[in-house]
């Protein structure tokens, strides 16, 4: 168990290190596309193929971030001290993820009926588990679909509901999708495959319950349980 978890630990180490190192040579790298774009003799050919490169670079920040956030909060650098409003929190949410919303001419509803305020938890942590999950809501959804935000409680339990109107995803991958090392037929799509790992670091983090159901073509929801928030 001692070697175990010291592969752990060194494994968490290593991703934490190799993710900050990545960011000062892509950092570079985009500083002097950004110059070569400037050149008046770069045609403007070169300058579609600069532009590619970039867009390529700019994955690779948002893949280390991803994967270094992951690593911050498996070693716990985190507070759990706040207290969080729901309301509030996706109305930051929907603010900041409006625009991506309008493209897609998605409807979005949040109807939370029981207007409580989270314990011991980490607004930061949380507003990022929830944007991940309505960005992939909006992301694999169809044109003038919706999303549903509403809340419940079961038992000991205060649940929230994020549900689309979306393609669906495959029964058989359901439980691969929050596993960052496996790559399904979803997370092809979405490209990247992280924002689910996210998801799942922040749950585990927060002791949170995560649950998943979903109809292919008909759609998808997740299950956040809140546990002593009654």
């Amino acid at each position: 168990m001692d070697q175990i978890n010291e592969a752990f630990e060194k494994e968490r180490e290593f991703t934490a290190n190799a993710s900050h190192e990545f960011m000062t040579p892509i950092s570079i790298l985009q500083n002097k596309m950004e110059n070569l774009l400037t050149e008046e003799s770069a045609s403007e050919t070169v300058q579609e193929h600069i532009v590619d490169m970039m867009k390529t670079l700019e994955r690779l920040k948002k893949i280390s971030r991803s994967l270094l956030l992951i690593s911050r909060i498996e070693n716990e650098q985190f507070s759990k001290h706040e207290q969080v409003v729901p309301e509030k929190l996706f109305d930051e949410i929907v603010e900041e993820i409006g625009h991506r919303l309008e493209e897609k001419n998605i409807r979005i509803d949040v109807d939370l009926k029981h207007h409580k305020t989270l314990d011991r938890m980490n607004h930061d942590l949380l507003f990022q588990l929830f944007y991940n999950l309505i960005n992939n809501a909006i992301k694999f959804n169809k044109e003038n679909g919706y999303i549903q935000i509403t809340d419940s409680i079961e038992g000991n339990l205060y649940l929230i509901a994020v549900t689309d109107s979306g393609q669906g995803i495959k029964a058989e991958e359901i439980p691969q999708i929050f596993d960052r090392f496996k790559k399904t037929g979803h997370a092809e799509n979405a490209g990247y495959g992280l924002g689910l790992a996210i998801v799942k670091s922040i749950g585990s983090y927060l002791k949170l319950t995560i649950k998943v159901s979903s109809t292919e073509q008909e759609g998808t929801s997740f299950v956040i349980g809140f546990n002593n928030n009654i």
